[in-house]
């Protein structure tokens, strides 16, 4: 009985706390450490990592949907290294030791929601492009995704709420690209593929992010959202953006409770760069709304976002506590 209206009393004070916090935590790559920030309250919540993410600058970061409060953070020597997201606290290592793969370091790296690790990054010296899954235990490639051959370079990967992997590939056809995205099974297996269309520019698009049942891209030229809620067979869909919102120079988009954050950096010129976070709402299908800029002015490199329960689950599990207690009550 105790141990209940201490565990009740302890949940309704941790909501009572929650009331004034914030449920979304950012955190980014700056040099060797890594930085949160809270964008609802827009504060500054410390940073850790500094000497700990490994021999290179330029980690990419990744949420761990497996273990809640746990970032991955792997660096350009092919290791990933393990943090209590919250305390900073460091949680060990695993190799995936394929130093060829990360000659030019990662581009892209995702916790699985089965543990494993999706890695899209260089081979072959730079000269190709790839994306490929690793054991979340013991590090081993599970699967190299290339279907159609090393022509195809995969330029960003992202697993979607469907469970399956969704790759932003390219091919080189004399001087004209042309965009595709590949869909997957979570271990790997070709489902089929969309065309995104074809572009004098090699980067008309070049990251891939979820946005609820859609797939969002982004490139030089323009933001597409790809809708997946029926698998393979997608719909493209172009995106209006507002000022500054300005493709070319994005980062990361990552998923929180309802809607994206994308990551753009601008170099303003000797050494000051403006880091801004725009917002994607899938219901207009417009990105930029609500833009937050950082109060970093390096340039900030990955980005992940770690989210907590809502409120009013928690809300409705602190009552349920009580109502348990008072139960009890009656019954003796």
């Amino acid at each position: 009985m105790k141990n209940l209206r201490f565990l009740a009393m302890s949940l309704l004070i941790s909501v009572g706390g929650a009331a004034q916090a914030s449920f979304e935590m950012m955190m980014f790559v700056d040099g060797n450490r890594i930085v949160r920030y809270d964008p609802e309250n827009r504060i500054q919540l410390g940073s850790f990592g500094a000497g700990e993410l490994g021999t290179y600058t330029g980690a990419q970061i990744a949420a761990d949907p497996t273990n809640h409060g746990v970032v991955a953070a792997l660096n350009g020597d092919g290791t990933i290294r393990r943090f209590n997201a919250f305390t900073g606290r460091y949680l060990g290592a695993l190799s995936v030791g394929v130093n060829p793969f990360y000659g030019n370091g990662p581009m892209r790296f995702e916790v699985l929601n089965n543990g494993n690790f999706l890695i899209a990054g260089y081979i072959g010296g730079g000269t190709e492009q790839v994306s490929r899954i690793y054991s979340g235990t013991t590090g081993a490639q599970l699967v190299d995704m290339s279907p159609f051959g090393a022509a195809y370079w995969a330029l960003d990967s992202v697993q979607g709420s469907d469970g399956n992997i969704y790759t932003l590939n390219r091919i080189n056809n004399a001087g004209t690209y042309s965009f595709y995205t590949f869909c997957y099974t979570s271990s790997g297996g070709y489902l089929g593929a969309n065309g995104l269309g074809s572009s004098s520019d090699a980067s008309r698009f070049r990251a891939i992010g979820r946005s609820g049942n859609r797939i969002l891209i982004t490139g030089n030229f323009q933001y597409a959202a790809v809708s997946h809620a029926n698998g393979v067979f997608q719909t493209l869909t172009y995106v209006s953006w507002s000022t500054w919102s300005n493709p070319g120079v994005t980062g990361d988009i990552v998923w929180a409770h309802s809607r994206n954050y994308l990551h753009e950096v601008r170099d303003n010129g000797g050494g000051s760069f403006t880091n801004r976070v725009n917002h994607y709402d899938p219901m207009t299908n417009y990105m930029g709304q609500g833009a937050i800029d950082l109060p970093y002015t390096t340039s900030l490199g990955s980005m992940t976002i770690i989210t907590a329960p809502e409120p009013g689950t928690m809300a409705a599990l602190g009552l349920g506590l009580v109502a348990l207690l008072r139960r009890r009550r009656t019954k003796t």
